[in-house]
């Protein structure tokens, strides 16, 4: 069993007062970041941004729910979106988050000013969730663990989808690769060796029961401190509920690669795939049935540039 289980929705999402009850360990997370984004007319996205945030704060005043949100995930530090969702976060007088996922820390004096900024406008919570997900950020994340802030931290993610955007990956390394593995091996070492506490990462294979079962039971075998998990769906925070972490298993370990011509395929399909189907945020594949991301896009759309070259 996991510690929490963390679903991310957009600030766009239809709420009902159900989703806010975390007496199960399952725990809403209404993003504001990566799901309110068009990368194929990124001109849209403060716009976007901006109907979410107008969304949520229309919901809760008129729910009465102004002292509860589960988890909600901001923009980065320093950015113009950033300041608006902190001062969403203020117009909603009394509230206190669970957690705060931040993106991108790339070092201990960014997520210190995380920390000093929500201090100064006086936005409360429990817990602070930074994301590595970038080289630099995993290359610093020894000194990121040794920030000053430790009553306000307990769950580290890494966030791999962008990570393989930033480091040029295609197509992306994920749970099925045992690069991915040895990444997330040495990122839990690090973590719990500073007596935090890791965040799985969700399957972008939403349907396929088994094999996230499968992955579940082998990421929670790597730590010896409770963790938590972030899913893309209800089936697989219930299957959470359901598995046996007591046989861990590695069958699904691979070291295959695909050859030129089938990079290529595969960048033109996830393109055409997502030209088609994505509005906001995410799309998923109708055929495989996987989720693909902004990120997925973007490493695509590169890989097929560059070769053109």
């Amino acid at each position: 069993m996991f510690e929490h289980v963390f679903q991310f929705l957009p600030a766009t999402s239809k709420f009902n007062e159900q989703m806010w009850d975390t007496s199960g360990g399952n725990i809403v997370v209404i993003d504001l970041e990566d799901s309110l984004q068009n990368v194929i007319k990124p001109e849209l996205n403060s716009l976007i941004k901006k109907e979410g945030r107008e969304k949520l704060v229309s919901y809760f005043y008129q729910s009465q729910l102004t002292n509860k949100i589960p988890g909600i995930r901001v923009n980065r530090f320093g950015s113009e979106e950033f300041e608006k969702d902190t001062q969403m976060l203020v117009s909603l007088k009394n509230t206190r988050p669970g957690y705060i996922f931040i993106p991108k820390v790339e070092s201990k004096e960014e997520l210190e000013n995380y920390v000093r900024h929500f201090s100064e406008l006086n936005i409360n919570y429990n817990f602070l969730v930074p994301i590595i997900e970038t080289k630099q950020g995993l290359l610093q994340l020894k000194n990121i663990l040794k920030v000053s802030c430790k009553n306000k931290l307990h769950y580290f993610a890494w966030g791999h989808h962008d990570y393989n955007l930033d480091v040029g990956n295609w197509p992306f390394v994920e749970q099925d690769n045992i690069e991915y593995w040895n990444i997330v091996r040495e990122f839990i070492l690090e973590v719990e060796g500073a007596g935090y506490h890791y965040l799985c990462n969700p399957l972008n294979q939403i349907f396929n029961d088994a094999f996230f079962s499968s992955i579940a039971t082998y990421e929670k075998s790597l730590c010896s401190r409770s963790a938590g998990h972030v899913v893309l769906n209800y089936q697989q925070a219930k299957l959470l509920q359901s598995v046996n972490l007591l046989s861990p298993r590695q069958d699904f370990l691979s070291t295959a690669s695909l050859n030129s011509d089938q990079k290529k395929q595969l960048a033109e399909k996830t393109v055409s795939c997502f030209n088609h189907e994505v509005k906001t945020g995410f799309t998923i594949d109708d055929k495989t049935k996987m989720f693909i991301s902004p990120q997925q896009y973007l490493a695509a759309r590169n890989f097929l540039s560059a070769i053109k070259k």
